[in-house]
């Protein structure tokens, strides 16, 4: 028995470490980018002091509410514990779904405020006056983001020149069944009737190309001239490091079109 324990603590060590830095790294990605949805585009301290107060008031909502603990509490707790401990975080389409509970406890805080009669009248207008200003300073807000931001042009799209050749292409030399490596799988396969997967951040470079190997995956598709892919080139290093896997058949502005042997 003390062997068996001794041999899970030597093992499981690095496993928890590894855990904790996702759900550290996670909480502060999520808090981030929950920080950035009052986003008014000048001055972000505002941001943070306006996500702050929310957030104490829909705690306290939330508090109040776990007395009686119902589904809503137990999906917003099932939920977060979900998000940060998935290694690939998602940024705020993972905050999507919490967001209406996220709103419904800072409103039912404040019902539950409004609905004690103070001894001092005033308090309850103060109650329904502070309401009204962080109401009219997240609306604010957002009316400061857009003004900032205008209808800028979509840049990025399969409406470019450079996505259109690639389609024509990809439909062109390949056949029904072949399996096509790229960033965005189901875009892929909309447009060219094609099977399509993404990739994973594997440690070694093996793990990835037996992945490859087991989905049958002919092609690879590399975005060559994409901030959000330059920004983190993984794919790219990766594919520089087994040059000899990758053969080069098409490329643009914006895409390299090589085969997988």
């Amino acid at each position: 028995m003390t062997r068996i324990i001794t041999h899970f603590m030597t093992h499981s060590k690095p496993v928890f470490g590894q855990e904790c830095r996702i759900i550290f790294k996670n909480i502060k990605f999520y808090q981030w980018h929950a920080t950035a949805f009052w986003s008014n585009g000048f001055f972000y301290p505002f941001n943070e002091w306006l996500f702050i107060i929310i957030s104490v008031f829909s705690a306290c909502g939330f508090l109040i509410r776990f007395k009686k603990f119902g589904i809503y509490e137990f999906f917003f707790l099932f939920y977060l514990m979900i998000i940060f401990t998935w290694p690939t975080n998602q940024g705020t389409r993972f905050l999507i779904p919490i967001i209406p509970l996220y709103l419904f406890y800072f409103f039912y805080f404040f019902e539950i405020l409004n609905s004690i009669k103070f001894n001092r009248k005033y308090l309850n207008s103060a109650i329904s006056f502070l309401l009204f200003i962080v109401i009219v300073a997240a609306g604010l807000s957002y009316c400061m983001l857009y003004l900032k931001r205008g209808l800028p042009a979509i840049n990025q799209g399969i409406h470019r020149f450079e996505s259109i050749k690639l389609f024509d292409v990809v439909r062109n030399k390949t056949n029904e069944n072949d399996v096509i490596i790229f960033t965005k799988p189901r875009v892929l396969s909309l447009m060219t009737a094609r099977k399509s997967s993404s990739y994973h951040k594997a440690k070694r470079d093996e793990d990835l190309l037996d992945y490859f190997d087991k989905i049958g995956a002919s092609y690879i598709i590399l975005p060559v001239n994409n901030y959000s892919y330059l920004k983190d080139p993984y794919l790219m290093r990766f594919m520089l490091r087994n040059k000899n896997r990758f053969i080069p058949i098409y490329s643009n502005d914006e895409f390299a079109y090589y085969r997988i042997i």
